[in-house]
């Protein structure tokens, strides 16, 4: 009896166990830490920038974890402890990614920051500690940096960007400091020059009194006083891009995407809202549109813009627009504006800068110049030419070409290949002009290009050239010639200009056989300039003006030639009358005034 009741009491205890058992194992799993995914809280984090000589720290605590690993940049995870020290990384953004691991699964957690180097600052231009020009430029490579800003002369500084053209100074002393600064530090540099007034043209001594005569003799009478040198001519500066007012109706674009689309549609008025637009090609302008800057130069492309075409209304027109090309591949034909094609016709280019960063070969190439308007216009920077007007195809005096309409206002500063003079003349000229200009060309300023100031070449004829502004001695000089006349120029004039600087002021080409012997330039007129070469660090023989082989019917007069070595005007083998009247002489101790001797 008895053991048949322990029986029946075991069978009753042993649900009752199990069940208690079963509590007991889920009490133990909870107590053990695997009731939920694990955590990660970060407590300290480096700043947004982190100069390159610094050392990131990143601080966490976590919960529920089992392990913990960081990833440094996306790379492959190792096991870490808090806190973590990253030095060494390079400039660029960073990332560390914690990911916690346990019982129940996994987390992660992604910290960002970036490193920066010290911003770094190299002046490629700039005036040198004395000048008499009112004009100045500067020009500057940074590096590391986010922002650039500028100061004249102390003021507050406003951003800006490189190059930097400056006009109508006091003469005095003057400062400019450019500043380019990262979120880490920053970096200036300071010109400092003084601007003198031009000295005047020193007058000769006067002739000296005679020896009275004996009294027998008459006295021999008293010579006039040798004339004054003339001075410099007044020579009008290029406006500068100046401000325009916006067709009512445009379409306003504010992205590269919506340019694209506007161009591609039927012709209209466009307005480029402030900011950069890019392409990986030439933004194509070939259906007549008129493209405006809604405010002067602050829309800027960073690709070329072909206008024109085989087709179109004739009508295209950009203004007021910032062009910052570095990449030849984003460009047609080697010009940040290139002008082609019968849509090309009547096409205006006005109140625009080029800069071409010692990249591009041309800031506007204009191969369809018919009707071509090119006004109050910078360029900066070349490898060929600044702006190149010309068809390239040689026509007979007086037969039908193309005939740009004007070309004025334009300031140009900088034209070279990588080394200065590769080009042997067939290219590192400021102004290129080829075909003829009905208005005229005037109001040109000419700095810094390797071979020429003003070229002109082709068909060439016919062309009034006025206030023309050209120095040659920039740190590119290397063929130092003011006013190069190529084949062909006929019947054009160049008057009321300044040209210093220069191996030689003005040249007319020789009479070459393989242009069946015929002179480059005929029947030119130069009257009313200076040409002064000093300034100039080329070697050998200066000349004024030299007229090689063959060259006729010329004049030239009301010109003063200052400080050649070897002549005021030479030329060689004329084969026709040359006129060389009222002109001024202030020649080095061997030079003369005229010369018919080869270069």
């Amino acid at each position: 009896m008895l053991e048949s009741n322990r029986r029946l009491l075991l069978a009753a205890l042993i649900p009752l166990l199990i069940v208690f058992g079963i509590i007991a194992t889920y009490a133990r799993a909870a107590s053990s830490g695997t009731a939920g995914l694990p955590t990660i809280s970060v407590t300290e984090i480096p700043v947004d920038t982190v100069a390159a000589n610094d050392t990131a720290t990143i601080a966490w605590t976590s919960t529920d974890a089992t392990s913990v690993t960081c990833a440094v940049d996306g790379g492959a995870a190792s096991a870490c402890v808090s806190p973590k020290s990253l030095s060494g990384l390079g400039n660029g953004n960073h990332s560390l990614t914690i990911a916690a691991s346990g019982d129940r699964g996994s987390t992660s957690t992604t910290v960002k920051w970036a490193v920066a180097g010290a911003p770094t600052i190299t002046p490629t231009a700039g005036p040198g500690a004395s000048t008499t020009s009112t004009l100045v430029s500067f020009s500057w490579t940074a590096t590391a940096a986010t922002s650039q800003t500028c100061s004249l002369d102390g003021a507050s500084a406003s951003s800006c960007t490189s190059p930097v053209t400056i006009n109508g100074l006091s003469v005095g002393s003057h400062s400019f400091t450019a500043t380019v600064s990262n979120a880490v530090s920053s970096a200036s540099k300071t010109w400092n020059w003084t601007i003198t007034a031009a000295a005047p043209a020193p007058t000769p001594p006067p002739a000296p009194t005679p020896t009275p005569p004996s009294p027998t003799p008459p006295p021999a009478p008293t010579p006039p006083p040798a004339p004054a040198p003339s001075s410099a001519p007044s020579v009008q500066a290029p406006t500068a891009p100046s401000s325009y007012s916006i067709p009512a109706g445009a379409v306003r674009v504010t992205n590269s995407a919506e340019l694209t689309a506007a161009l591609n549609g039927q012709p209209s008025d466009i307005v480029l809202a402030d900011g950069t637009y890019d392409s990986s090609s030439t933004f194509g302008n070939y259906n007549g549109h008129r493209l405006y800057a809604e405010h002067l130069g602050k829309a800027v492309l960073k690709a070329g813009l072909a206008m024109g075409g085989n087709f179109g209304p004739k009508t295209t027109l950009v203004r007021g627009i910032t062009f910052d090309v570095s990449s030849g591949s984003k460009v047609l034909g080697g010009g940040i504006v290139h002008v082609w094609g019968p849509g090309g016709d009547n096409a205006k280019i006005l109140d625009c800068v080029f800069k071409g960063n010692w990249a591009i070969p041309y800031g506007v190439q204009a191969l369809n110049s018919q009707g071509l308007v090119l006004q109050r216009s910078q360029f900066f920077n070349f490898t060929d030419v600044a702006a190149r007007v010309s068809s390239n195809v040689q026509a007979s005096y007086g037969s039908s070409t193309n005939v740009a309409d004007t070309i004025s206002d334009l300031s140009i500063d900088g034209v070279s290949r990588s080394t200065p003079g590769a080009s042997d003349g067939t290219a590192e000229a400021g102004l290129w002009v080829g075909q003829p200009v009905k208005n005229g060309v005037s109001r040109i300023r000419v700095r810094n290009t390797a071979w020429s100031g003003i070229e002109t070449a082709n068909n060439s004829w016919d062309t009034h050239f006025t206030d023309l502004d050209i120095d040659m001695s920039g740190s590119k000089e290397r063929n130092g010639v003011g006013i190069y006349m190529e084949h062909y120029t006929r019947n054009d004039v160049f008057e009321r200009f300044v040209i210093r600087g220069v191996r030689m002021g003005i040249v007319g080409e020789w009479a070459n056989p393989a242009t069946g012997g015929k002179p480059a330039a005929n029947n030119v007129t130069i009257r009313s300039g200076l040409i002064d070469a000093a300034g100039s660090k080329l070697s050998g023989r200066q000349a004024g003006v030299y007229l090689d082989e063959g060259t006729y019917q010329t004049t030239v007069t009301g010109t003063t030639f200052l400080n050649q070595n070897w002549a005021g005007i030479s030329a060689f083998k004329s084969t026709g009358t040359n006129t060389f009247t009222g002109n001024t002489f202030q020649l080095a101790s061997s030079g003369v005034s005229l010369s018919t001797d080869h270069y």
